[in-house]
């Protein structure tokens, strides 16, 4: 829907800008315009990566009481897919910058020095956009994953550059044009109609999570040689919320669930268990700091959306088991079936953390793979549904067990949601 609501006024401008209707010609579109259209798919792609902006859409979805029709409640839980709004605007964002730099070429008059800046900087910014986007794709994000978080944070942050640089290249141009010999009086003014108000406020978006970047304390629970918690305890946090955390944050941050304290007080943990280089050697590491960089708010995920539903099945295959404590603890009551399916889950992550499951489902399914094998979730997923008259499952697991599940029991009618790895 996005993509399509660009392409056709795209298509129309397109138009417009080169047809003439009984020989009288529609009035142009200009490259102010484009950038107006680029600015604005840019502004939208950034607020769906704003801690705020996220944390809102999940409150208005998720304020529906449980009498509201199954069918709404449904498609109101679908709100954790605005990452496809992030990734549709930035590629509508790409189809109007092509459409700026032509219409730069045909309309922009200014100086020698002014249109050789100009070219340059739209000749950088459509190799930026092509990067930042080939990156994206699933299929090289997914084995090229620091390299893709690096692009797209400093290309990004260099093509938001680039604009700027343009905007004052334009502003500069017209100026001159249109005040000869008195224009540096005057540039204000120009830059004043130029779109400048939509890069502002990319820029200050961009800005405001490193505005809360904080080194945070931690107590840390060695589980196992899988996995670690850490506890945290400088403020209370919603329930279904991650938190970016990052020994080097310039470089990379990690997401990770955050399960509040039980009892109400101050404070959270999180459990991080060996799914990569960076969380293999923070968990064996005997000289771990005791401190990390905290970057953002906490914002709400999928398992979020649990609150919709009663009954719901919780699914959760290893580590995973710690976003779905978050919203099994602050809800002890809530009719839920639990199915968790993990290596050694009482070894790995410890007594606690089985205890905790018990508690809120007494008969939860719990699944040793080192005993049984890889289980047939899916259907014992489907099985659990029925028994309990559940209105929808959560899955928080890996991408393929994730899309596998998801897929299974929405073909037979069963609403699913589980993260769709966005990015």
């Amino acid at each position: 829907m996005v993509m399509l609501a660009n392409l056709i006024p795209l298509f129309v401008m397109v138009a417009r800008a080169s047809y003439t209707a009984g020989g009288l010609r529609l009035p142009r579109f200009t490259y102010g315009q484009a950038t107006t259209a680029v600015g604005a798919n840019l502004l939208v792609s950034v607020m769906m990566r704003n801690d705020h902006v996220v944390n809102c859409m999940f409150t208005m979805a998720l304020s529906l009481p449980h009498w509201v029709p199954l069918a709404i409640r449904t498609r109101a839980a679908k709100v954790y897919s605005y990452g496809g709004i992030h990734s549709a605007c930035g590629v509508a964002a790409f189809f109007w910058y092509i459409f700026f730099a032509v219409l730069v070429i045909t309309q922009f008059r200014g100086e020698g020095s002014d249109e050789d800046a100009l070219a340059i900087t739209t000749a950088l910014m459509l190799m930026l956009f092509i990067f930042l986007i080939v990156l994206a794709h699933p299929w090289i994000r997914s084995r090229l994953h620091d390299v893709w978080e690096l692009s797209h944070r400093f290309a990004g942050w260099t093509s938001i550059g680039i604009v700027w640089a343009q905007i004052f290249i334009i502003a500069n141009a017209e100026t001159k044009r249109a005040y000869p010999g008195s224009h540096l009086s005057h540039f204000g003014t120009a830059l004043a109609k130029t779109p400048a108000s939509w890069f502002l406020m990319i820029t200050l978006m961009i800005i405001y999570p490193w505005i809360h970047l904080r080194r945070r304390s931690f107590e840390a629970e060695q589980l196992s040689s899988h996995a670690i918690r850490l506890k945290f305890n400088y403020r209370k946090v919603p329930i279904g919320a991650a938190v970016r955390i990052s020994d080097s944050p310039l470089t990379q941050t990690h997401a990770f669930a955050v399960i509040p304290n039980p009892d109400g007080s101050r404070g959270y943990s999180v459990i991080i268990s060996n799914a990569g280089d960076w969380t293999k050697k923070f968990i064996n590491d005997p000289k771990r700091p005791n401190k990390l960089w905290m970057k953002g708010l906490p914002t709400l995920g999928v398992v979020h959306i649990s609150s919709l539903f009663k009954p719901v099945v919780v699914v959760a295959t290893g580590s995973g088991i710690g976003p779905c404590l978050s919203f099994l603890q602050m809800h002890r009551r809530w009719p839920v079936r639990i199915v968790w399916s993990a290596r050694f889950p009482e070894v790995t992550y410890g007594t606690s953390v089985v205890a905790s499951m018990l508690e809120s489902d007494k008969d939860a399914i719990i699944i040793d793979t080192k005993k049984t094998g890889t289980p047939d979730l899916a259907g014992i997923v489907y099985a659990s549904y029925r028994e309990i008259g559940a209105e929808a499952v959560v899955i928080i697991s890996n991408q393929k067990v994730t899309e596998k599940v998801v897929y299974t029991l929405e073909t037979r009618g069963v609403p699913a949601f589980g993260a769709i790895f966005d990015s």
